[in-house]
């Protein structure tokens, strides 16, 4: 009883630290600065600590300089789960690693002899939520480019980070249409691989409350009192966006295109599971610190039954999906089923019935279901008058949101494609139940000139922008 005891006690002890450590990180986008090629920013109180920002993604190689990449192209000629048997498909799935440098310490001390600093406490900018893209060039030259998009996961314990680190590799992966596998084995029988990485990556921020209103009087005078009561309020901003081009020589390296068959079962280290759990990067649950995933299958050989399991936590909220393999081959067409616990910042924990998942889905999503938590999940639709793009005398364009979440004061951005290929940009919104969402526009061109727009209520999940 005191071993465990003990152990539960560092448990809970190492929880709130981390929560601790989470909540005393307050960069001042503001102060932001960029010396060496490396963008820094103050603390929002504590004077003596700084924050820098990761690097850009470069391909993963072997020690040998072989690509870390995988194109499992699986054919099948159907299936029972499927209802499709003696149909020749396909499907597939793209893998492959990505590593940042780390930030040296001879780096930091030439930035603090530059500025003048002393006894500084630096640390990595907390990176809140990662977006990622694969764009792959179309079969067809009068064809638009086809982006697929996919997720950054923490293959090892490199992909995750520690406190007062940042994690150094992480492994790209996604599912592809068979319209966009006949892209890449096009490219395979030319011998030449060629695609990209689109990714960004978004910090929350603490900054000045500030902002012309317009909309109903009510709207303006609520908003008012509460931009009079904050001193500051938290955005969430991009604060990278960049493009990774990838080239696979196919003759040098062949081991990175793999076929294999996949009929009634998965086979052994295929990655044939996809688990997802937005908790962490929406916000969803900021009572919770950790939810761990179960998941049971039958195995072809002698019908044992096999368990894989994976976590989710607070302090890596960028990391929300995961593709897990079993170590043995599986039935396709078997129920498997799966259990949740849940790991609240207090400490406790609570483990929640086993589920069966469908047969014939490999997806798995735990996020909290939105009747359950006390927030709004929009998913926002937005066009531009092309008319209006056309006239454009700036450079880049976003819209900020404002709006409540968890009782506080929020922002967040949405950069704007000014030369979009499709006629909607999708953006996801999370905000208290009931609450109202003002939004503005502002502009940028590449002397530094910005226009911002007063603020208007947001009443529909469908928006058109016909003035900058």
């Amino acid at each position: 009883m005191r071993r465990y005891d003990f152990w539960m006690g560092n448990v809970i002890f190492l929880v709130l630290l981390s929560i601790s450590n989470r909540l005393t990180a307050q960069p001042d986008f503001s102060s932001r600065q960029k010396i060496a090629g490396i963008t820094i920013y103050k603390d929002h109180k504590d004077p003596q600590r700084k924050y820098y920002e990761p690097s850009g993604l470069q391909l993963k190689r072997t020690g040998s300089g072989a690509p870390e990449f995988d194109f499992l192209d699986m054919r099948y000629t159907g299936t029972a789960c499927a209802n499709d048997v003696g149909e020749k498909r396909f499907m597939s799935l793209v893998s492959f690693g990505v590593v940042r440098d780390p930030m040296s310490s001879d780096t930091l001390k030439s930035i603090e002899e530059t500025l003048g600093f002393n006894r500084v406490r630096w640390a990595p900018l907390p990176i809140s939520k990662i977006q990622a893209q694969l764009i792959l060039a179309p079969l067809d030259t009068n064809e638009d480019k086809v982006v697929v998009k996919g997720n950054l996961e923490a293959s090892s314990n490199t992909g995750l980070k520690a406190s007062g680190s940042s994690w150094i590799e992480r492994t790209f992966a996604v599912r592809l249409s068979e319209q966009e596998s006949q892209i890449l084995r096009r490219q395979i029988q030319e011998k030449q691989l060629s695609i990209s990485l689109s990714y960004t990556y978004y910090a929350n921020f603490m900054e000045e409350s500030a902002g012309e209103l317009s909309g109903s009087p009510q709207l303006r005078s609520e908003l008012s009192e509460n931009l009079e009561m904050l001193e500051s309020i938290n955005a969430e901003r991009i604060v990278r966006s960049d493009v990774l081009p990838i080239y696979i020589d196919v003759e040098a390296y062949p081991k990175t295109v793999q076929q294999i068959d996949l009929n009634e079962q998965i086979p052994p280290a295929y990655a044939g599971i996809e688990v997802r759990c937005y908790d962490f990067t929406d916000g969803l649950r900021p009572d919770l610190f950790m939810k761990t995933v179960e998941i049971e299958a039958k195995s072809v050989q002698g019908e044992q039954i096999i368990t894989v399991s994976t976590k989710f936590r607070s302090s890596t909220s960028d990391l929300n999906v995961v593709h897990l393999s079993f170590p043995y081959a599986i039935y396709v067409d078997t129920p498997m089923r799966y259990r949740v616990t849940e790991w609240k910042n207090t400490g406790e924990r609570k483990t929640l019935p086993w589920r069966t998942k469908s047969e014939c889905n490999a997806l798995i999503d735990v996020t909290t279901d939105i009747d359950v938590h006390q927030y709004a999940v929009r998913h926002l639709e937005l066009e531009i008058d092309h008319e209006v793009l056309s006239a454009m005398t700036y450079d880049t364009a976003k819209v900020i949101f404002y709006f409540t979440f968890d009782q506080k004061t929020k922002t967040k951005e949405m950069i704007l494609d000014l030369a979009p290929s499709e006629p909607l940009q999708h953006f996801k919104l999370v905000h208290d139940k009931g609450a109202q969402v003002v939004y503005s526009i502002s502009t940028e061109n590449n002397t530094g000139e910005t226009r911002q727009t007063p603020f208007y209520e947001l009443h529909d999940d469908y928006m058109y922008i016909s003035d900058f």
